[in-house]
């Protein structure tokens, strides 16, 4: 596990990293601010539905609001395909890491079409709650 502080006197930003995820987990974190009060996150459940050897990790699954996809490399575009092959959410990408918004979908199962900077097309199931 990683934990990267960034900071200021307004804010503070911290990012955790589990380099190593088992399919799923459930996290918690503790904080301590600076004059050392306690408290805690509420626990997260999450479980990774696709980590192969194509680089692509997305995650929670089944989604409700958002799903994370991290790739090996930068991602350009994600297409949703619902069951009758028609595309119902189009976002560009930016990065090797990509929040895709996906409260506007109905529950069900689609097909997510991840475009990386080689070209490649990588197809991924996502459930939606």
């Amino acid at each position: 596990i990683r934990l990267s502080l960034v900071g200021s006197e307004m804010c503070i930003r911290d990012r955790l990293i589990d380099e190593q995820p088992v399919r799923s987990n459930y996290y918690r974190l503790k904080q301590v601010d600076m004059d050392e009060a306690v408290s805690y996150s509420k626990v997260e459940y999450i479980l990774i539905d696709e980590l192969s050897t194509t680089g692509i990790k997305v995650y929670p699954i089944p989604a409700t609001e958002y799903v994370m996809i991290e790739h090996t490399q930068p991602i350009t575009q994600v297409v949703v395909i619902n069951v009758n092959g028609r595309e119902v959410l189009q976002q560009q990408g930016s990065g090797i890491t990509h929040k895709l918004d996906v409260r506007s979908l109905s529950a069900g199962v689609y097909i997510m079409k991840i475009t990386n900077q080689s070209g490649e097309d990588i197809r991924v199931k996502l459930t939606k709650e």
